[in-house]
């Protein structure tokens, strides 16, 4: 092998280490975490990250059954039992105050179909959930 051929080969093998370690390095690239209390870094390019995202994923699990995707609610079969269900997006739930809202989502109404759900979601699984109703909702 000549000295040129040795050197185009040492070339080569050069820019693919380098090409390699250069994947690598991307492939492992992270976001540095938030501080606690602090909001995540977000580029300015990026979509906002939406904060009621959880309670939506909440309502959808929880929810959405009897309250329907748009929050309407109305007449609901429920295990055989026909339940009318408020609408959460009438002036008149919109009047409700936050502390209606979370005794409603705490207790529940059992003698109208609504179950309580203070065992299982957090006070700021409720919280968030109110804030979720107020906003895609009531748009407030």
């Amino acid at each position: 092998m000549t000295f040129k051929n040795k050197l185009f080969s040492l070339k080569v093998a050069v820019i693919l280490s380098a090409l390699t370690v250069f994947a690598i390095a991307c492939a492992e690239t992270k976001e540095p975490a938030a501080m606690p209390g602090t909001s995540p870094i977000v580029a300015d390019n990026a979509a906002p990250i939406d904060e009621l995202d959880s309670a939506r994923k909440i309502y959808a699990n929880e929810c959405i059954k009897c309250h329907k995707e748009t929050g309407t609610g109305g007449l609901v079969d429920d295990e055989g039992k026909r339940i009318k269900v408020p609408d959460l997006t009438s002036e008149k739930k919109a009047k409700l105050s936050d502390e209606d809202y979370i005794d409603a989502i705490e207790n529940g109404y059992p003698e109208d179909g609504m179950p309580a759900f203070k065992d299982k979601l957090t006070k700021e699984q409720i919280d968030s959930l109110i804030a979720m109703i107020r906003k895609d909702f009531q748009k407030k």
